[in-house]
């Protein structure tokens, strides 16, 4: 069984939080995993813990879940250098 630190966690959270800001329309978890570079049943977890930290919402439509940024958590990814990193990640 992998163990992954903290420190990973974090920047996983932190790159779905930046992808969101940037997709206000929202995005599947496929489409989360794919800009991310991580395999589509990694996403799920990370989507849940932060939607249990209030950090995204789920609309439903259709079999498919879209996730948005919580409108309280554009605060969180303001950092000027996390934002650099993103754009860098999704050219």
């Amino acid at each position: 069984m992998h163990c992954i630190s903290d420190k990973v966690v974090d920047e996983i959270k932190n790159r779905i939080l930046g992808i969101l800001r940037y997709n206000p329309d929202g995005l599947t978890m496929i489409k989360i995993a794919s800009l991310i570079g991580v395999h589509r049943n990694t996403i799920p977890k990370y989507l849940y813990e932060l939607k249990g930290e209030e950090r995204v919402r789920i609309r439903l439509i259709g079999p498919a879940k879209l996730f948005y940024l919580n409108k309280k958590s554009n605060k969180t990814v303001e950092k000027d250098e996390d934002i650099k990193r993103l754009r860098e990640l999704m050219v």
